[in-house]
């Protein structure tokens, strides 16, 4: 938040109505500092003066609508330019080694941004030991059962035993409570991620990444070793900030897709909003987006769903004969 506009001085401020939010934040504070005075013994409880919210309607907010967002075709015109710069070992400039580790440092981190849906503020404090890789079992299908009666029959197979369904590795992130956003009421959830491209994710950073970090650091990476450090040795501990490299990048005059067609500028925040955006638009259900991304329902229908009933006509037009023999009336 360095040098925003709403942070620089008092001016912008002059004669205008303060948002809710703000008036919320200054009311807590307002609240802690008196029951401090209760506490100390500075003030006597029954003296203490209430503290209420002047502000009584919250706006709606318009941040959201500043944000530029990537096409697919820009998305992928983004991934090409970047794996093309990560895989040069040579860059026309005397920063050589440090360009080359950049590269590859923003194409791990683009591709496990658009993975896993999570926040660039959650993302900046994941530690290798969050990223797991986890064995899922389905539950048979009836060919599976039928198919394992007739080993039963057969002899190949136990009386009592049960028939297996498939099974399949998958990634897992554990994000704590402790790095989630922040929410209104000062409270903090943590939740589990599932990226969309299923055990890809886990082998791209513990495979691929971490052979790239172990290189430049010196050593193998352990369970609480930041995903992306700054760069320098002695800077393991510190994150680096990938939303200023990432917009560099976009800012290059061979790839020159900072602003989007609205001239919106693009940040690490449209990598969410893309992978959120393309999450729901090939069907997956907005409950399970929710859980994942951290967002909730209601977010996501106001800001991420573009869709009409006319994108659902398969659900909602069905053979009304087929309607029918699944209704049950009540003289039946």
């Amino acid at each position: 938040g360095n040098k925003r506009n709403s942070f620089i001085g008092h001016e912008r401020y002059i004669n205008r109505e303060p948002s809710y939010t703000t008036m919320a934040h200054e009311t807590r504070i307002l609240d802690m500092f008196f029951d401090w005075c209760v506490d100390k013994s500075y003030l006597q409880r029954e003296r203490r003066p209430e503290v209420y919210n002047p502000i009584t309607i919250k706006q709606e907010g318009s941040n959201y609508m500043l944000r530029g967002y990537f096409t697919a075709d820009e998305m992928m015109k983004v991934r090409a330019k970047l794996a093309g710069k990560a895989r040069k070992k040579k860059h026309s400039s005397r920063n050589n080694a440090v360009l080359v580790h950049k590269y590859k440092k923003l194409n791990a981190w683009l591709l496990f941004s658009t993975a896993v849906m999570a926040r660039p503020q959650e993302i900046k404090k994941m530690t290798f030991g969050m990223v797991k890789r986890v064995k899922i079992e389905y539950p048979p299908t009836q060919d599976q059962i039928e198919a394992h009666e007739w080993k039963v029959i057969a002899g190949r197979a136990k009386r009592n035993s049960k028939p297996e369904g498939n099974t399949r590795w998958i990634t897992e992130i554990i994000l704590p409570a402790s790095i989630s956003k922040i929410k209104p009421d000062r409270t903090q959830k943590g939740r589990v991620i599932i990226p969309f491209n299923g055990v890809k994710c886990w082998e791209r950073i513990h495979e691929d990444w971490a052979k790239t970090w172990t290189e430049f650091y010196g050593r193998e990476p352990n369970a609480n070793d930041l995903l992306f450090p700054a760069y320098g040795k002695d800077k393991v501990n510190k994150p680096a900030d990938m939303n200023r490299l990432f917009t560099k990048f976009l800012d290059e005059p061979d790839v020159d897709l900072r602003y989007d067609a609205q001239g919106r500028p693009r940040g690490s925040y449209a990598l969410r909003k893309y992978s959120i955006s393309v999450a729901l638009s090939e069907g997956s259900s907005i409950v399970a987006v929710s859980a994942n991304s951290g967002s909730t329902i209601a977010t996501l229908q106001k800001y991420y769903i573009k869709n009409t009933a006319r994108d659902y006509v398969a659900e909602l037009v069905r053979d009304r004969n087929e309607i029918t023999k699944r209704i049950k009336f009540k003289d039946e």
